[in-house]
């Protein structure tokens, strides 16, 4: 839905599972061709996409499309999905993944209208150069939905699966025990009023199974929390910007670094003098003491610190 959105909440759902993960956005231009070159040698599990990977990008690896912001219309869903329902190697099967809060269960169903009569329609859709977006606000990145040049599979079939699998997945939802709570009441329901429910939900149900989530090893949780560290340091960083009225690119503070990269130093010297370590240690930081740090209203000091102490520097160069 946005960079901070991807950051914070999407990318350490991933590490958690021990994937390899990759962010391309407006935000990392720096970076992003090395991301997308990790992408084609195999060395990332799942790419996270923010405004970017338009027209012109392809890698017939991909097997999931995963929707984390809603679609307007048809037109910019089918582009989307039509990342994954390409020749995929090997891959006979492809999978789009939505949350039903998403509401995205109109823009599946005028999806699944398309059969093999259709696929000339189809293929105009998939890889026509108009760009669309959606109106959003302004917290989130517009997305260029465009599709990459290439031919489309005439043998598309498209099944539903939703009503198959359920899972309750509590990384994204604060209060873990409302899950649990949630996923029990429903295992205590009849087949009938689990039809009930579910079709109230949107999805057309069959038969329901919930499946364990894959559990999470602890040097993988580990891992996902020290880069969560960073990555909401990034955030404060660019709320710091905002306040300031200032580009990322811009270089107010240091001709040698651009004011994001300055900025967020400052803040990652801010969060270790708060957790009391040195600025080459963080490797050995545990789950407990980023935990511990992530309880607090740390962040949010540091971020009001920095806004004060750059606001004061910028007013100090306007004087001389």
């Amino acid at each position: 839905m946005s960079i901070r959105h991807a950051r914070e909440f999407v990318k350490p759902a991933f590490e958690k599972l021990g994937l390899k993960v990759g962010l391309v956005s407006s935000d990392h231009s720096t970076t992003n061709d090395g991301t997308i070159a990790k992408l084609q040698q195999g060395k990332i599990d799942v790419i996270i996409n923010i405004g970017m990977l338009g027209e012109g990008f392809d890698h017939n690896k991909l097997g999931v499309a995963a929707i984390f912001r809603p679609f307007a219309s048809l037109n910019p869903y089918i582009q989307f999905v039509g990342r994954v329902i390409r020749a995929n190697d090997d891959c006979k099967h492809c999978y789009v993944v939505s949350h039903l809060g998403l509401n995205q269960t109109k823009r599946f169903d005028e999806f699944k209208l398309f059969d093999s009569d259709d696929q000339a329609f189809l293929q105009g859709l998939l890889f026509e150069e108009e760009q669309h977006r959606v109106p959003i606000d302004d917290s989130f990145i517009e997305e260029d939905d465009s599709s990459s040049d290439g031919q489309a599979d005439d043998t598309v079939k498209i099944k539903e699966l939703g009503a198959e699998v359920v899972s309750f997945e509590s990384q994204f939802v604060k209060g873990d025990d409302k899950i649990v709570r949630a996923e029990q009441a429903i295992q205590e329901l009849s087949e009938v009023e689990k039809q009930v429910l579910f079709e109230k939900l949107g999805v057309q149900y069959d038969s329901v199974s919930t499946k364990k989530k894959r559990k999470t090893r602890p040097v993988d949780e580990r891992k996902a929390a020290k880069g969560l560290l960073n990555e909401k340091e990034k955030s404060v960083a660019t709320d710091v910007l905002k306040a300031l009225g200032l580009k990322h690119k811009g270089r107010n503070f240091n001709k040698r670094f651009d004011n994001f990269v300055w900025i967020k130093k400052k803040v990652s010297n801010l969060v270790n003098e708060k957790m009391g370590i040195d600025k080459n240690t963080r490797k050995e930081l545990s789950l407990q003491q980023i935990q511990g740090f992530f309880g607090t209203q740390n962040l949010e000091v540091i971020k009001q610190k920095c806004e004060k102490y750059f606001r004061e520097k910028l007013n100090s160069k306007l004087k001389n």
